[in-house]
């Protein structure tokens, strides 16, 4: 079966198995949420870098540049300014993550956020990850709430199959499910 799967223009990056020791691996995607409704979808960054299936804390983060509702977190990684740091486990069968607490002023007050990416499935050889978007806010409001929703992460590619084609000229690659390519999938 073939499906249309994803826009030519970002097509790039990184194709590495996840799980390995010493493996970095960049995600991107999408929290749609659910709760509070009306709320608009949030783009999703992530930076993982992995010791076996342990997310390291220190080199782990919310990618900056791709999302705009985070703050920068001190220290610097490799120069660069980084949101929220990440800890967790992650590997082709598992996946917990979250972001270590961090806060942010608002409206003068000090907000308190933590988000947990929860009953995931890591699918595509580990290069979709699909689960539940929970965000904890304090200090905002005179009593916490969450924020709740689905995200999809998705790692992309360096590179495609030369078999690989827009066909249609759609802007969009038509793969084909049962090979590799099908690992982009979103």
């Amino acid at each position: 079966m073939k499906k249309q799967i994803l826009s030519l223009a970002i097509i790039l990056i990184l194709s590495t198995n996840i799980g390995l020791a010493g493996t970095l691996s960049t995600f991107y995607g999408t929290a749609t949420i659910t709760a509070p409704a009306d709320l608009p979808p949030v783009d999703l960054a992530l930076q993982l870098d992995l010791n076996g299936t342990a997310v390291l804390h220190d080199t782990s983060y919310i990618i900056l540049e791709k999302t705009m509702l985070f703050p920068v977190i001190p220290p610097l990684v490799d120069a660069q300014e980084v949101g929220p740091r990440l800890e967790g486990t992650v590997g082709p069968d598992t996946f917990q993550l979250r972001t270590t607490p961090f806060s942010d002023q608002a409206g003068g007050k000090t907000v308190n956020r933590q988000i947990f990416f929860n009953n995931a499935v890591v699918g595509n050889q580990g290069n979709s990850i699909t689960g539940e978007y929970n965000e904890t806010v304090t200090g905002l409001l005179p009593a916490p709430f969450s924020i709740t929703g689905e995200f999809i992460l998705m790692r992309p590619v360096s590179s495609l199959s030369d078999s690989v084609t827009d066909n249609d000229n759609s802007g969009c690659l038509d793969l084909d499910e049962s090979g590799p390519e099908a690992w982009i999938r979103i």
